[in-house]
């Protein structure tokens, strides 16, 4: 059995990843809009 600190610390890493992710392809449709 995981300890909830270790499932806290996980599911904190995997949020950071996809907010990450989200402003990567945030910052790519913005691009893309201003080209086309």
């Amino acid at each position: 059995m995981k300890s909830n600190n270790d499932v806290i610390k996980q599911l904190h890493n995997e949020l950071t990843v996809i907010f990450k992710e989200l402003h990567v392809i945030k910052h790519l449709t913005l691009r893309i809009r201003k080209t086309f």
